[in-house]
């Protein structure tokens, strides 16, 4: 989680389309020990315009960065799938992506 959120935070482009949200932040923002292990952020522009491709790309590279700043914990992270929500993305109100990444030891 700390790589994850240490490679979306140093990165500009990131940074600027995406907003942390959730229980995760509530825990940060009011110190509590008891949160969710999935990461809630809303997208700042309009999700239908992200290209999911150059998102995995910039993360990736974000991911490969944090991993390398922090190293500490020894683990490899990747986006494992970029899935767009609902089936009719294109054309609904509220549209999401959502995100999977997988870690592993090094």
């Amino acid at each position: 989680m700390h790589i994850v959120l240490m490679a979306i935070s140093s990165s500009s482009r990131l940074s600027s389309i995406m907003a942390l949200k959730g229980g995760v932040l509530m825990a940060i923002q009011y110190a509590n020990t008891r949160f969710t292990t999935d990461l809630d952020f809303s997208a700042l522009s309009n999700p239908q315009e992200i290209d999911t491709e150059d998102l995995r790309s910039e993360l990736n590279t974000a991911l490969l960065v944090a991993e390398v700043e922090l190293n500490t914990y020894n683990i490899a992270c990747r986006v494992q799938r970029i899935k767009k929500q609902p089936k009719d993305f294109e054309t609904v109100d509220f549209p999401s992506l959502l995100i999977t990444i997988g870690y592993a030891k090094k």
